[in-house]
């Protein structure tokens, strides 16, 4: 049987569409977004509200892609199946009440139910040879039970990445849970007797194509199990696990009642009406909100949060959705303070993270469980969320792990996207200094004219908040893979224009090859102190005025950074 995949791999992210829907909710190309110049329209808003980076795409599919993982999400009015009046369905192509929802969703624990509504209420009609939206299959609920099986045979909910795209997104509600678990179980221990585990994974993924009358391509394969297994995290039911997925602990009465909640629905304008307006969920019910209330107030009172349980205050479901959220912000907020302690003792996984980013490519991993994986179209998130990992290692931050940086996390800390236009990337305060860093895998000349003004306007802000603070100093660092003689020139410049008035920015350039090389050094030689990089950017400064060309600064830049690459192993070795 032939995948299915809940939305389409252009649109991987699942929470990402927010972002679509927010661009459209400001523009006025609602209902204009069909055909050859709909999705032209579509796609160059989505690129200049920073949703996507626009490269060479003669078929303008970026916009069609989205426009349909907003239809079939029920965030955006669907076109009505043949022989149903479209007024029925309703307005096409313009936000739905469900997709309203979505935009004034806040909180990522509320986004994730908006989400997670409409993937209750998702369900397909297998024709022997494609799905189609509106029949007797729900993916989510197949999956549910899949790991609920499991966990009952094997003590964990945990799926693997091959696991889910040849074992489960390959079936559905026709096939035996029993089997599918049996299959699991029987590929689990033949790949633990494999002596070349990826040759194995290669092999159980090309078995399966070779299932089919007309296989879908190995790659294929990949990119939709990438894809399910994004979605159904965004929904908060699951946790990355490896690069699997398994129950969330603290979601497991939601999850235990939405196996008998989930009936699919099959006819077409009532499967709509539902979707649009946003599916029911069983939270909806006083009494099952409350018992998910008390799972998720144990979970608050086991990390000694002091947040109001008293659950004799909810008396209504939206008194209890209000809590929900406000418990599952705490707990994220408690677990990030945890994730972020964390760090040091990942600095390798970091350090490869960014060794695959450093010549400004995507290194795609392997359905290895270990390999260092950088998403598809998610390379400018992951610099920014590798990046601040690794200041969260260095660590001693006088602020919150979630101030630090501008772009969103999901629970499983994994970036929901980069930092939107208009804010720095990251904003680190030590006891000593302020550190804006503004990252970029922009490589080519244009680095200058897309990143010159932003970095160094938004060190200006930061510099103009800390000065109303006290005497700290701010300093700039931005990384890429490699350095523009332009953007060079503006650093070394270092000044920024507010009416007449000049004010001067002190933005040190590195490439993410330098800063990983000093990172290591900061832990191989276990020298881990963030004054190391407040000496060495205020010496970067003095250089900068010393020298007369670009050319000389970066070198100098260089020189001063193996200095201290040196001087940490000769501190340690002393």
């Amino acid at each position: 049987m032939k995948p299915w995949q809940l939305g389409n791999t252009s649109v991987r992210s699942g929470l990402r569409t927010r972002d679509a829907l927010i661009a459209l909710a400001g523009s006025n190309l609602e209902g204009q977004l069909r055909g050859r110049d709909g999705d032209k329209r579509f796609r160059q808003l989505l690129g200049g509200e920073g949703v996507v980076e626009l490269g060479e795409d003669e078929t303008e599919s970026v916009g069609r892609k989205f426009r349909s993982a907003l239809n079939r999400l029920g965030f955006l009015y669907p076109e009505a199946p043949k022989g149903v009046s479209q007024t029925l369905i309703g307005p096409l192509d313009f936000i739905t009440p469900s997709g309203r929802r979505f935009i004034d969703s806040e909180s990522i624990a509320g986004q994730q139910e908006c989400f997670l509504r409409a993937l209750v209420g998702m369900s397909f009609d297998f024709g022997g040879s494609t799905y189609r939206e509106c029949g007797d299959f729900s993916p989510l609920l197949h999956v549910l039970r899949v790991l609920d099986a499991l966990e009952k045979r094997t003590g964990d909910s945990r799926t693997s990445f091959v696991e889910l795209t040849v074992f489960i997104q390959t079936t559905n509600h026709m096939d035996s849970i029993s089997r599918i678990v049996d299959a699991i179980i029987q590929y689990r221990e033949k790949r633990e007797n494999s002596a070349n585990k990826k040759k194995y994974d290669n092999g159980t993924i090309d078995a399966q194509r070779n299932r089919e009358a007309k296989p879908l391509t190995a790659q294929t394969y990949r990119d939709y199990g990438d894809m399910n297994l994004r979605w159904l995290r965004a929904t908060g039911l699951f946790r990355q696990r490896g690069r699997g997925i398994g129950l969330s602990e603290h979601r497991k009465s939601l999850t235990q009642q939405l196996r008998s909640f989930i009936v699919p629905e099959m006819d077409v304008v009532t499967y709509w009406k539902r979707m649009t307006l946003g599916p029911a969920l069983p939270v909806d019910d006083l009494s099952l909100a409350i018992e998910n209330l008390e799972e998720l107030s144990a979970e608050a009172r086991s990390r000694n949060l002091g947040v109001p349980t008293n659950l004799m205050d909810v008396a209504t479901s939206a008194d209890a959705a209000v809590m929900r959220h406000n418990l599952e912000e705490a707990i994220a907020v408690f677990d990030e303070s945890q994730y972020a302690g964390q760090q040091a003792q990942e600095w390798e996984n970091i350090s490869k993270y960014l060794a695959a980013m450093e010549d400004g490519r995507v290194r795609l991993g392997n359905a290895d469980d270990e390999s260092v994986v950088v998403p598809n179209g998610e390379a400018p998130a992951y610099l920014e969320w590798a990046i601040w990992r690794a200041f969260l290692a260095i660590n001693r931050l006088k602020s919150l792990p979630s101030e630090s940086r501008g772009f969103k996390v999901d629970r499983d800390f994994l970036p929901v996207g980069h930092a939107p236009g208009g804010i720095p990337d990251l904003v680190f305060e030590f006891e000593k200094f302020v550190l804006v860093v503004e990252v970029t895998l922009s490589t080519s000349s244009r680095q200058e004219a897309t990143e010159g003004v932003s970095v160094r306007n938004h060190v200006f802000q930061v510099t103009q908040a800390y000065s109303q603070r006290g005497s700290k100093p701010v300093f700039g660092l931005f990384i890429a893979p490699k350095l523009d003689p332009n953007t060079l020139m503006t650093f070394q410049g270092g000044a920024w224009i507010v009416g007449d008035d000049e004010f001067r920015v002190d933005v040190v350039p590195m490439t993410i090859g330098q800063f990983n090389q000093l990172f290591i050094a900061m832990f191989k030689w276990n020298f881990i102190d963030n004054n190391v990089l407040h000496k060495l950017v205020a010496e970067c400064i003095a250089y900068r005025d010393e020298s007369t060309m670009p050319r000389q600064w970066r070198e100098s830049i260089g020189n001063r950074i193996d200095l201290e690459i040196q001087q940490l192993s000769v501190s340690v070795g002393t």
